[in-house]
């Protein structure tokens, strides 16, 4: 059977296409040219479908808040019909749901994160507007997003071969990929930017309490906009401004691949073991032993 079509090209994103796990590896290694310039400089995002927009889970599933019983309330009420979504409702909702999880970790005698002492200027801008988190909710929800809810933080990795475990693992599962032909790996060259403003604003959350953040060398990345454009539209947006356009690479392999891909790793030590330190992540590395041959005639 040939190899299916590569995803469609984007504005503003450079592609690479891969067709074995073996040249996927190599193409992500540090070693590989393509990082050359300064291969610790770039940050990696893996996803399970390659045609998946770079958006946070609270903007593309905003559904996910009425599972914890959240609805959200806008700013300005009003202003927008209840059944259109918009960026003040969901500030609401989320700001509800940071509460309720902040609150659940103290009556459960958890550790509730806080900022760390600044010392210069790298932090998330302090500029608010409705679009935009305080900067003292940031370790909060950095905890939240690694436990499944929904944020406008967007997870990377400092490590391209944990993004390759992460787009693979969902991939390999035939019961869980759906449609999709392709995984993708993106890369995107942290410190390059224009100005702070124009984002996307880069966010280390403090690690003393998020141990599968330390595992996985975590970090997100958050823009802000009233009309949610997705990361990469973000970035043409730009390009339209200073004429030339950010560094944003997508590598991809076909999902008949993942299988192998997932296995490759584990030899490397990338496991849901390593990922997701504690019990679970035990549970996790074991039902992947069975996915690895699953692509296999």
């Amino acid at each position: 059977m040939p190899d299916p079509k590569p995803p469609a090209p984007r504005d503003c994103v450079e592609d690479h296409h891969l067709q074995s796990a073996e040249d996927f590896l190599d193409a992500l290694s540090p070693r590989n040219p393509l990082w050359s310039d300064n291969p610790p400089a770039w940050i990696y995002r893996g996803q399970a479908n390659a045609e998946w927009e770079l958006k946070t889970k609270a903007v593309r599933e905003p559904k996910e808040f009425a599972r914890f019983g959240i609805t959200g309330r806008s700013k300005h009420p009003g202003s927008v019909p209840a059944d259109v979504p918009d960026v003040s409702r969901r500030m609401g909702a989320l700001e509800e749901l940071l509460k309720k999880f902040r609150r659940g970790l103290d009556e459960s005698g958890l550790v509730i994160p806080t900022r760390s002492p600044r010392f210069c200027s790298e932090d998330l801008s302090e500029s608010i507007s409705d679009a935009e988190p305080l900067p003292e909710a940031l370790p909060l929800m950095a905890l939240a997003q690694h436990h499944g809810l929904p944020t406008v933080l967007l997870d990377w990795t400092r490590r391209a071969w944990v993004a390759a475990y992460f787009a693979s693992v969902e991939a390999a599962d035939v019961k869980r990929q759906g449609t999709a032909t392709h995984l993708a790996v993106w890369a995107l060259l942290r410190g390059n930017l224009v100005e702070p403003t124009e984002g996307p604003h880069f966010y280390d959350a403090p690690g003393g309490t998020n141990p599968n953040l330390n595992a996985q060398s975590g970090l997100f990345t958050a823009h802000f906009a009233e009309d949610d454009p997705s990361l990469e539209a973000h970035f043409a947006r730009l390009k339209k401004c200073i004429g030339r356009a950010l560094p944003l690479r997508r590598l991809t392999l076909p999902v008949s691949a993942a299988s192998k891909l997932l296995r490759l790793l584990s030899y490397e030590g990338i496991t849901g073991a390593s990922m997701f330190p504690g019990v679970d992540g035990v549970v996790r590395a074991m039902r992947e032993t069975a996915l690895w041959y699953s692509w296999v005639p």
